[in-house]
């Protein structure tokens, strides 16, 4: 017995139909009714009667499903927690944007090319009621503009908890790499994108929450 065909069993459970539990795996009706033969000769009982135009769970169907999928949702749970663990590269990164939103979704859209098993989670600083701002694992804010030279700081603040997590040492480095570079760009410009005639400079300053 094979854990997908435990898993498609349970999608022929949730659709009450065959064809359509194929359609939204993407394998073909007669791949799945063997897979679903195949498990009710190993367990030795039929698991589904026929009623119109579905499929229903008989008696042995329902006990055996009521237990797989209870097992199936404890094995995906665990999978999950694995991939949030601090030293996972897949997970998510929850983040509030308090200053440069504007240049934010290029920065989005960057990070994820590169780590696409990383999601980030974002809010803006008016949405930061739906939780307490030591629960986001970062939060981008800036200085004022500094009298010499009409620079804009940006700072990059986390926890101490995420200090060494292996997301969010990727996220820190990434940042700073993409924000330098784009410091760089713009002093070359000399172009205002940020303020009153004023030149972005972005810096990072460690300030736990």
């Amino acid at each position: 017995m094979e854990l997908l065909q435990l898993r498609y069993f349970c999608e022929v459970v949730k659709w009450g139909n065959v064809t359509r539990a194929a359609k939204e795996n993407y394998i073909s009706q007669p791949a799945l009714s063997k897979t679903i033969r195949n498990l009710e000769g190993e367990l030795g009982v039929k698991l589904f009667e026929r009623v119109k135009n579905r499929v229903e769970l008989n008696e042995y169907g329902r006990a055996f499903y009521d237990k797989v999928s209870r097992g199936l949702q404890m094995i995906d749970s665990g999978v999950e927690g694995l991939k949030l663990a601090p030293d996972s590269e897949r997970g998510e990164i929850t983040l509030i944007v308090k200053a440069g939103q504007y240049l934010f979704p290029e920065f989005y859209d960057s990070f994820s090319r590169r780590y696409p098993d990383i999601t980030l989670d974002v809010a803006n600083f008016t949405l930061i009621q739906r939780r307490i701002l030591s629960e986001y694992d970062f939060h981008i804010s800036a200085f004022f503009i500094a009298d010499s030279g009409n620079y804009r700081h940006l700072k990059l603040c986390w926890p101490k908890r995420n200090f060494e997590g292996k997301r969010f040492r990727l996220f820190r480095v990434f940042a700073e790499e993409y924000f330098s570079q784009l410091q760089a760009q713009f002093m070359e410009e000399k172009k205002c994108r940020f303020h009153n005639n004023c030149i972005i400079h972005m810096e990072y300053a460690l300030r736990y929450f």
